[in-house]
């Protein structure tokens, strides 16, 4: 499965967002929590537990961070468990780098009872990801205009903003399903 959005911010500021795992839980509508098991967030090598909403119930998914390359691509892959997921952020700046063109990509494999499991899965996730996306883009692109607002009229925040559903100026993303 890949997508790509177009985010009105600059693409240091969306590799930090979207690829920390302790800030998914802001955009990523069915992550429940995350924690970082060892290394830094960005660092390649380190490894994260994210605990999804799979099918009604929490689940736990390890995953290590195996490409960080600032700010234009970030990989990570799943280790352990039934279903593991590959996924990849990749960025491309575009208007004088004051914008992002942000693909997503994420494969989706089943490993012992996983297999079974895969097709429920794979539909939970191409329902979930677009919203997700849009989340995604409404907290960057909030943020980036509070912080750009240079007349002091609304309140400055310093990161993104909680849970968004998007709302109706969000941008909905391009599904392309990549060849198996």
């Amino acid at each position: 499965m890949r997508t790509t959005i177009e985010i009105n911010c600059p693409p240091s500021k969306a590799f930090r967002y979207l690829t920390d795992p302790t800030l998914f839980p802001e955009w990523q509508s069915d992550v429940v929590r995350v924690r970082m098991d060892s290394g830094a967030p960005s660092a390649v090598g380190a490894s994260f537990t994210t605990v999804r909403m799979v099918g009604g119930a929490e689940r736990e998914m390890r995953q290590r961070i195996i490409e960080c390359v600032t700010p234009i691509r970030w990989s990570s892959v799943g280790v352990g468990g039934p279903i593991r997921a590959a996924a990849t952020i990749a960025i491309e700046p575009f208007d004088d780098g004051r914008k992002s063109r942000v693909t997503f990509t994420l494969d989706l494999k089943g490993q012992g009872m996983g297999v079974a499991l895969l097709p429920l899965v794979r539909r939970q996730a191409e329902k979930a990801a677009p919203v997700s996306y849009r989340r995604a883009k409404a907290n960057l692109e909030t943020a980036n205009l509070e912080t750009q607002d240079t007349a002091g009229a609304r309140p400055h925040r310093s990161g993104p903003v909680g849970r968004s559903s998007g709302g109706p100026s969000a941008q909905q993303p391009d599904d392309e399903e990549e060849p198996a």
